[in-house]
């Protein structure tokens, strides 16, 4: 059970009854201050309960479900909806937007970035500029990804953006920025991903006991996230991995790609893994895998320093 939407719901009910009785106390006393607050309350309760409505209900139904379906790893059941939605509703920018990010999921990245495209020809939101600048990030074009995360902020503060261009300037190796990004966004947006990438930084920048500190605090999210459901077996299996926690590396891969056998990470993780065995079938077969789905992701093993003599 979501507790925090249950007390935010019983919050908002409150304020509603609230709302309802200074307008019946107005009314009795003729007070046009109460009229006002009453007013008040209720344009600032009701939009939540309209929009629960219409997230079960309305025409926007299939979207939302979508967007969950995305966020559960459900990736092809989310494409299956999305495209059934922007079959009907053409000029939605939302469905395209979430039809874009359900693409991604499934390793489909140019395809992905023709939908973004569409979305943000439609309307420059927020949302389909962060969604295209992450695919164009893991296409490795770093200037155009941070590009469209910084429009993205432009429009919207939002934190997890701010944390993604951490991400691209790392990729760009502006590594004194990455860092102050990161580490800002280590206190606002506390996903493993943020330590991940803080933990790279310090990887290339040779500062190996930070670079640890940050992987055992990606390890440690990654396992509260995986806990509760959320997609993030990749990320413990390749936090695992650089901590040379091997078998429980592999587990947390296999567990990965068990649910979506395109995540890079989780190739990337089983081609470094093979490398320390030394099975170098094993290298190549995961490495030219994983090249099909995004060149990046094979550049990143290949320059690593682990794989220095593959």
């Amino acid at each position: 059970m979501n507790v925090k939407f249950v007390w935010q719901s019983l919050t908002e009910l409150r304020l509603w009854f609230l709302a309802l009785l200074l307008l019946i106390a107005a009314g009795a006393t003729q007070v046009s201050v109460l009229v006002g607050l009453g007013v008040v309350l209720l344009v600032v309760v009701s939009p939540s309960y309209l929009e629960f409505f219409r997230v079960r209900i309305g025409p926007a139904r299939s979207y939302h479900q979508a967007v969950r379906l995305v966020r559960k790893a459900r990736c092809q059941e989310a494409v299956e909806l999305a495209s059934r939605y922007t079959n009907r509703r053409q000029r939605d920018v939302q469905g395209w937007e979430a039809r874009a990010l359900a693409v991604f999921g499934l390793g489909r990245l140019e395809e992905a970035l023709g939908f973004a495209d569409h979305a943000v020809s439609l309307k420059r939101r927020w949302q389909g500029l962060m969604i295209r600048g992450l695919i164009l990030r893991y296409l490795a074009c770093p200037d155009a990804a941070l590009e469209d995360f910084e429009s993205s902020y432009r429009i919207r503060a939002h934190p997890y953006t701010k944390m993604l261009m951490g991400g691209a300037f790392a990729s760009l190796r502006r590594m004194d920025t990455a860092v102050k990004i990161l580490q800002r966004s280590t206190r606002s947006v506390r996903l493993s991903l943020t330590f991940l990438g803080l933990a790279g930084c310090y990887r290339l920048m040779r500062d190996n006991y930070r670079a640890v500190k940050a992987y055992e605090q990606a390890a440690g999210r990654a396992r509260r996230e995986v806990s509760s459901g959320a997609p993030c077996a990749s990320i413990l299996a390749y936090s695992l991995a650089q901590l040379s926690k091997n078998a429980e590396a592999e587990d947390a891969a296999n567990a990965a790609l068990k649910r979506n056998d395109r995540d890079t990470m989780a190739l990337s993780t089983q081609a470094l893994l093979s490398v320390r065995r030394g099975d170098l079938d094993a290298v190549e077969s995961t490495i030219r895998r994983t090249l099909l789905i995004s060149p990046q992701a094979a550049v990143g093993v290949l320059c690593d320093p682990q794989s220095r003599n593959y």
